[in-house]
């Protein structure tokens, strides 16, 4: 990129900052989205002691440092932080900051540093997070709509059209999905997350009926993290959705579990140490608990799938992976 910009590449260099431009432009649509239904920007942290999100037997998505002796880690999210500050202050919040995964199995949608919106907010007892799914929808409709009225010529240089959006989103449970899937000779067991190339699969099954975006709900508690709240009819299912635009998951959302007791099995079930998470655990040793929930939403992916990319680092400017030398920097450096 760095030589692209120089103006040997005209083509090329417009096509980037066009790319820029409509990056910035989605950041500012987000923030003034939630900024005018009283969501507050807070800033988390990015070294932290623990894993914010930790991957069931493996330590391997982990960014490691050892500072003075202790073993820190790079954010893979504000999970943690997040719920802390709502149950501390009722607030209804947001951070829109770069996170960072170690992905074993890197794919068009992953970048080792990515940037990331997470929302969390308190939700009444008698709601649900059909509450957070109908947030995120409105969210997602309005800032494609607000790109289209505000980013016409950068579109046209870009080459997009954006992925059909309107309202409302139709929803699947997981159970559902992997019937489709199975009933198209994409096995997959139950209990098993679906991954990559299996949602790429949904995707098109999905598109051949004209569904472009769509929310995947009541995922196994042996899929999802410990902090996503357990069905109280169903213990095998938790109260949670992911969204997805054309066979990418873009977001994943959930009700958080309050229940101390249920928090500690879940705890044992993922094999965690509670001493790394006690000021966490202990805000749920009071009674009541507030019931809260939220989403985080891979904002690079989002844009990507506006953009209609079939990869998520054409809407980077320096997508790094292993090296400042893998293949697709050379494109800018070489």
């Amino acid at each position: 990129m760095i030589k692209n910009l120089d103006g040997t590449n005209e083509n090329e260099k417009t096509k980037v900052i066009a790319i820029s431009i409509v990056r910035s432009k989605l950041g500012h649509i987000i923030r003034e989205y939630l900024d005018s239904r009283g969501f507050v920007e807070v800033y988390l942290p990015s070294i932290v002691p623990f894993a914010t999100d930790p991957v069931i037997g493996s330590d391997k998505e982990l960014f490691k440092t050892n500072y003075k002796g202790k073993e820190l880690y790079l954010a893979q999210s504000p999970q943690i932080f997040k719920q802390m500050v709502v149950l501390l202050t009722s607030m209804k919040i947001f951070s829109l900051q770069p996170q960072w995964r170690a992905e074993e199995t890197p794919s068009k949608r992953h970048s080792l540093e990515y940037l990331s919106l997470d929302v969390e907010l308190p939700i009444g007892p008698e709601e649900s997070e059909l509450k957070l799914m109908r947030l995120l929808e409105d969210l997602v409709v309005h800032s494609a709509r607000e790109l289209v009225t505000e980013c016409k010529e950068e579109m046209r240089i870009i080459g997009s059209d954006i992925v059909p959006i309107s309202k409302p989103f139709p929803s699947l449970s997981y159970d559902q999905a992997i019937e489709l899937l199975n009933r198209n000779d994409v096995k997959v067991e139950w209990g098993e997350d679906l991954g990559y190339e299996r949602e790429l699969e949904l995707g098109k099954i999905l598109k051949e009926r004209n569904v472009f975006c769509y929310f995947i709900t009541h995922w196994p508690s042996l899929v999802k993290k410990f902090y996503a709240k357990v069905d109280r009819k169903d213990n095998r299912y938790t109260q949670t959705f992911d969204f997805d635009i054309c066979g990418w998951e873009i977001c994943s959302g959930a009700e958080r579990e309050t229940d101390i007791q249920i928090l500690q099995t879940r705890f044992k079930e993922k094999n965690l140490t509670e001493f790394d998470y006690k000021p966490y655990l202990d805000l749920f040793q009071k009674k009541p608990v507030l019931p809260h929930g939220g989403f985080g939403l891979g904002f690079d992916r989002l844009l990507a799938k506006l953009l209609g990319f079939d990869d998520v680092k054409e809407t980077l400017l320096f997508p790094i992976l292993r090296n400042l030398a893998d293949s697709k920097n050379k494109r800018w450096l070489s």
